[in-house]
């Protein structure tokens, strides 16, 4: 049997800002994880259930203590204030059951049932809600270490972290049999001796107020050791942070080191590029002197050709012009021969000239084609020898060009190897710096997580009782809620308790054998999560069985105070 927390909402409203980290970090990220699971699982244990109230007016006093500890900075009044939220959990449940009295005192018995019936079945709903938050944190705990590191290398999770999860559930599955076994006892007892009913009661309550405050008391010490533990994870925390930080540092003073070896590579690569380019400079400029003398020696060999081509032009030219002047006499005397002007003798005497100045054209014509034509081999060797000239030229002002960018580079080169010997020069010094609190911090790390590991184990073993009397306390309700219903369905809450217990025990064993030979098999692992996942389903149903239930507890309550009114 579940514990079954009657009062409303109030069994865990405490302090949720006083333990946001009720677990320790680790150095392993798989570790990480499931630590972080575990303050999530906490921390929503603390403010699980913020469930529609009907009966708010009676929880203001303990939200504004609530209030008031989530705005304190100061440790001890905290405390002080999450003493007096656990201490105010009973009080809630007694002004609950005072209003149920009053309500009857008024003749409103159906009001009363219906809000006894409301109050209870909503603190069902609540430890319902507050099961399957822990089931849902188990599962995604067991979920994370599904292809984590695993140090033993056997089995197919790591055992370490494993047995922590079930060592965990086993605590609670052990102290809810305590709690089952003892309301047993009480049911039994009262069924064997019905006129032990009412002295049991209010034993019972007296063992429900002691819890309550043993609570008050136990989540003092949690804040307390919080604060410790806290305190001593911090400590560690800074030491890897700090041999973390070193071997960062020592790591860049290597890349730094890469760096610079590799610039220099870089710089000597550019300086042997620059020599070759002066070499080629060299070769350049004396292939362009070569190819200047012969052009210098080609235009020489030309230059009489050109001579003489220029000598035929000019014959040409003064070829045509006087054969032009022959035409234009011809034409006149022609002319004047048609007018009657000119006899046959000097028509015939102007053709002479014109076909004489026609013939010199021709010869002159005749003489420059020659001349071109001799020209042509000391022209072609003119322009090839240009050509050449002109090419050795653009070589050697390539070179040149070639030099003055990579002498640039090699300027950027040097500013950067400059660059990067300070940057190393810094990290050397921040490696120097550290060196003493290094070797401090690798020193005392064992020290430090030996006092970490031991802080949560107070941690851990606090909450093992709170958790057990969490369960004693909702047991007790149980009983409470049957002996004070006039013992209706005690015989039938004895047989459901026992088989309970029955359950209990067997999931206990089943439990246990999963730590017997210190390995997981993939088979008991996936076996157990869908375990819980089938259990997590169940439970989410009966939440919501609680929820319709309770609404409809309510809804009746609100109607049967309405009937009155009208009345």
């Amino acid at each position: 049997m579940r514990k079954i927390v009657r009062p409303l909402i109030v069994a865990m409203v405490a302090i949720p800002t006083l333990i946001t980290s009720c677990s320790k970090p680790e150095v392993s990220d798989e570790v990480a994880a499931l630590r972080q699971t575990q303050v999530d699982l906490l921390n929503e244990r603390v403010e699980k259930q913020k469930l529609d109230n009907a009966l708010q007016s009676l929880l203001n006093d303990l939200q504004a203590l609530e209030n008031n500890a989530m705005s304190l900075e100061n440790e001890a009044l905290a405390a002080e204030i999450a003493l007096q939220i656990a201490q105010s959990n009973l009080e809630a449940q007694l002004a609950a059951d005072e209003l149920e009295k009053y309500l009857r005192t008024q003749g409103l018995e159906q009001a009363a049932e219906l809000l006894g019936q409301y109050t209870s079945t909503l603190g069902k709903a609540a430890a319902t809600q507050g099961d399957i938050i822990e089931k849902e944190a188990m599962i995604a705990e067991m979920q994370q270490l599904i292809g984590a590191d695993n140090p033993e290398g056997e089995g197919f999770v790591s055992f370490a972290l494993a047995s922590e999860i079930i060592q965990r559930d086993l605590d609670e599955m052990n102290a809810t049999l305590v709690a089952q076994e003892a309301a047993l006892a009480i049911l039994e007892g009262v069924e064997a001796d019905p006129s032990s009913a009412q002295t049991e009661i209010a034993q019972l309550w007296g063992q429900v107020q002691g819890l309550e405050n043993d609570q008050a008391a136990l989540m003092v010490d949690i804040v307390k050791a919080q604060q410790d533990a806290d305190a001593a994870w911090d400590a560690l925390n800074d030491a890897e942070d700090l041999i973390d930080d070193y071997d960062a540092e020592v790591s860049d003073i290597a890349g730094a080191e890469q760096d610079i070896a590799d610039k220099e590579d870089e710089i000597a690569a550019k300086e042997d590029e620059i020599a070759t380019l002066e070499i080629d400079l060299v070769d350049a400029n004396t292939a362009l002197a070569t190819a200047q003398a012969a052009l210098d020696n080609a235009t020489t060999a030309l230059a009489p050709y050109l001579t003489q081509i220029s000598a035929a032009e000019s014959a040409l030219t003064a070829a045509q012009n006087a054969e032009y002047v022959a035409q234009i006499d011809y034409n006149i005397v022609l002319n004047d021969f048609n007018n009657g002007n000119a006899t046959q003798a000097e028509l015939d005497a102007a053709q002479a000239d014109l076909d004489a100045a026609i013939a010199a054209t021709n010869d002159a014509q005749t003489a420059l084609n020659d001349a071109e034509n001799d020209a042509a081999g000391p022209q072609n060797t003119y322009d090839a020898a240009l050509f050449v000239r002109n090419a050795a030229q653009a070589a050697v002002d390539g070179t040149n060009d070639d030099i003055v960018d990579a002498n640039d580079d090699l300027a950027d080169l040097q500013a950067e190897l400059i660059q990067l010997q300070e940057t190393l020069g810094d990290e050397e010094a921040d490696v120097t710096n550290l060196q003493a609190a290094y070797d401090n911090a690798v020193a005392s790390l064992v020290t430090l997580e030996d006092a970490a590991e031991a802080a949560q184990d107070i941690i851990n073993g606090l909450w093992v009782q709170y958790d057990a009397n969490d369960e004693m306390i909702g047991n007790l309700w149980d009983v409470l809620d049957v002996l004070e219903g006039q013992l209706d369905g005690i015989n039938e809450a004895i047989n459901d308790l026992r088989d309970d217990i029955e359950d209990t025990e067997i999931a206990i064993e089943q439990k246990a054998k999963m730590l017997d030979d210190n390995t997981i098999s993939e088979t008991e692992w996936n076996a157990e999560i869908a375990h819980l996942g089938e259990e997590l389903v169940n439970l989410q149903a009966e939440y919501d069985a609680y929820m319709a239930l309770a609404a409809g507890y309510l809804a009746a309550y609100n109607d049967a105070l309405a009937s009155q009114d009208a009345s």
